[in-house]
């Protein structure tokens, strides 16, 4: 799910020793998946004839964040390609 893999990810970087913060931080996404269980990506046939109502299109965003974490000064970056206007 697109929605949390940056959260996942920030989450990942401490397993080998997760602190009381981090376990709070788990416990906030998994009530957040278990609200939103019910939501999901909708493709659906174009109406218009504009450019992002043409069948099969592709874009996508990107951004980085270089040496942006303060505990290792590593850098972050992410990615959200979009297909037909759902991530």
């Amino acid at each position: 799910r697109p929605d949390i893999s940056f959260a996942v990810s920030e989450l990942s970087l401490f397993v080998s020793a997760p602190g009381q913060n981090h376990m709070q931080a788990v416990k906030h996404l998994l009530r957040y998946l278990y609200g939103t269980s019910e939501l999901g990506l909708l493709y659906s046939k174009p109406k218009n004839s504009g450019l992002m109502d043409r069948l099969n299109v592709l874009w996508g965003f990107v951004d980085i964040d270089w040496a942006g974490c303060p505990d290792s000064r590593r850098s972050t970056s992410g990615y959200a390609l979009m297909l037909n206007g759902a991530a």
